[in-house]
């Protein structure tokens, strides 16, 4: 079983997600603050994680950065409602 954080501010989307991480039968490691999610999991050897983009403090690709920098074998995927210019291009 993976080991999959799932980021978001937003309550709901962050346990939909959750809940979709269950069905496939891993764990989810819920957050909705980026900041707290960094500090808790940097460095704990997350299978993956999948990080809404637009958030407070730090975004998600800011998270994604510093995952990819302290668990460079961690699959990430970036989630949005409203895509963005530069989120494209990243």
């Amino acid at each position: 079983m993976a080991r999959v954080l799932v980021l978001d501010d937003d309550v709901e989307i962050a346990r939909m997600v959750a809940r979709v991480v269950e069905l496939l039968r891993h764990t989810p490691l819920v957050e909705t603050s980026s900041v707290e999610a960094v500090i808790k999991y940097g460095r704990l050897g997350l299978d993956a994680a999948i990080v809404d983009l637009m958030m407070p403090r730090l975004d998600g690709l800011e998270v994604l950065a510093q995952l990819q920098e302290s668990q460079p074998a961690t699959r990430r995927i970036l989630l949005t409602a409203a895509p963005t210019e530069r989120s494209v291009r990243e």
